[in-house]
């Protein structure tokens, strides 16, 4: 049986397919056909270990996790990617080229479904090279590699995944991603900012932040706009439309006519979590979150199309189902938060609620909301504007970073011998065969036994009383030679390397 999440038995599946009869044809999954052949194209060999793989006769997708997407989808879906030239020795990544894609097992080997014959090889699943040209089955078309985006990568256990921003087309419409949330090296944090609700409680999103956290050395990471908001007619308050929890106050919480529609909140401990208002309006009453927001209407809950809110009342209705630039938060099935804003004018261009449901699928999120959208839109990366509003908001959504902490490390192990050669003067230790007192580089003994040389080691057996002014006293020491006999006599020793707390006579 497979772990059908790593990239590395994605490469022993592929493997496993090679000893089996197999035929190339577009839209091939892996079923069987009439002459008991796996049928496969390019993409279908991915998506067929995808979706956990079946055997003969088996006509359903088994256990599908992964969206039915092509290999340009599969390449554009992916965050980790590059020129073919700059491919890291990982199997398991893919590599592409426009309207193909194989899997990359390593050095410069490619299995791969194709079309393309080596003379009497091909039209089936094959083994390919793509580094070395002198090979029988060399395919040099290869333009990127890729980490398929629905795969997890051994390396990723230690590195993790990076926070990213990009842009890709969608419909037709140029939408930003900003992912963040895996990178090993920092912590996360999420939550929600804005002003109480009265009469100047909208800015602009440039001039929102949470101060606390920013005092703590925390930074913007992704950083929206959040819900729906309104003037109240009868005192001029700005209001959140549902709850609202701005940095631990709940300043919101009264409004029960969105008690069905969608909701974000953050836990004080950053982390997030999508329901409905009343159930995140109960967590925030317990006082168990630091930031909430009714959202416009939800779009994914525990990985199914989730609309709630989408037909409250026709305020709603109308942004639903009429196109409109949009605002989406979410989380992909590995924890990732998402961030993604799609252009559009109300009414008139984007996308419409309906479709939503189909673009979180595109990007991977089992969980997600749509927030305030079309001239309200707002998205920063890093600190770096990537949509701007010229309109004032009430609240927004922030994912905040900060650097972990470095260990402090084990102190190093006292390794000082219990003495070390004296390095003034001479450079060396004398060991003489009596121990009356001496003047520093005078020796007082009678005859010198051994001149011990920088760097050896003498081994102190005894200290004798009476340190010096100069800081050595006399110490009875031994010193084995190299290839001759134990030496036994006195020598002075630095109290720099004493052990011994001496008493004076």
């Amino acid at each position: 049986m497979y772990d059908y999440t790593s990239a590395a038995e994605l490469c022993l599946w592929a493997e496993q397919q090679l000893n089996r009869s197999t035929i190339y044809k577009l839209g091939g999954i892996g079923r069987y056909d009439s002459s008991g052949r796996r049928v496969f194209d390019c993409v279908g060999l991915i998506k067929c270990f995808l979706w956990h793989d079946y055997g003969p006769g088996n006509a359903s997708y088994y256990s599908k996790t992964a969206p039915d997407i092509n290999a340009d989808q599969m390449y554009s879906r992916a965050t980790d990617k590059g020129p073919i030239s700059t491919i890291p020795e990982i199997p398991g990544l893919l590599v592409w080229q426009t309207g193909h894609i194989g899997i990359y097992i390593g050095n410069g080997q490619v299995i791969e479904a194709t079309a393309k014959r080596w003379g009497s090889v091909g039209g089936c699943v094959v083994k390919s090279q793509f580094k070395d040209k002198n090979a029988a089955m060399y395919r040099g078309t290869w333009t990127h590699w890729l980490k398929c985006p629905f795969l997890m990568y051994e390396e990723d256990e230690n590195m993790g995944i990076k926070d990213s921003y990009i842009t890709e087309v969608y419909n037709g419409l140029t939408i930003q991603i900003a992912r963040m949330g895996l990178d090993p090296d920092y912590e996360y944090k999420g939550t929600v900012v804005g002003k109480p609700f009265g009469p100047n409680a909208v800015q602009r999103s440039q001039s929102i932040d949470d101060p606390d956290l920013e005092a703590a050395g925390w930074q913007s990471c992704g950083h929206t706009n959040g819900g729906i908001f309104y003037k109240e007619p009868s005192d001029g308050n700005w209001m959140a439309s549902g709850i609202e929890v701005l940095m631990g106050n709940a300043t919101q919480l009264w409004d029960t006519r969105f008690d069905s529609c969608a909701a974000i909140g953050f836990y004080h401990s950053g982390e997030m979590i999508i329901g409905t208002q009343a159930e995140i309006k109960a967590l925030a009453a317990a006082g168990q979150l630091r930031g909430a927001v009714t959202a416009a209407f939800g779009v994914k809950l525990n990985g199914q199309r989730w609309t709630a809110g989408s037909e409250f009342n026709s305020q709603r209705d109308y942004i639903y189902s009429n196109k409109s630039g949009r605002t989406i938060i979410g989380q992909a099935a590995n924890g990732q938060y998402v961030m993604v804003s799609v252009p559009g004018v109300s009414g008139k261009s984007g996308l419409t609620g309906s479709q939503l449901p189909a673009l979180a699928d595109h990007l991977g999120l089992t969980a997600a909301v749509c927030l305030d959208g079309g001239g309200s839109r707002y998205l920063s990366y890093c600190g770096s504007i990537k949509t701007n509003t010229t309109r004032a908001v009430k609240n927004d959504i922030i994912i905040y970073r900060r650097k972990k902490a470095t260990p402090t490390p084990d102190p190093k192990p006292d390794t000082k011998p219990d003495h070390q050669p004296d390095a003034a003067g001479d450079g060396m230790v004398l060991i003489t065969d009596k121990g009356p007192l001496r003047i520093r580089n005078a020796v007082m003994g009678d005859k010198i036994l051994c001149t011990v040389p920088q760097g050896e080691q003498i081994d102190i057996l005894d200290m004798l009383p009476g340190r010096q002014k100069d800081g050595y006293q006399w110490a009875f020491v031994s010193y084995k030679p190299t290839g001759k006999d134990k030496i036994i006599g006195y020598s002075q020793v630095d109290g720099d390397y004493s052990q011994i707390d001496e008493k004076e006579n």
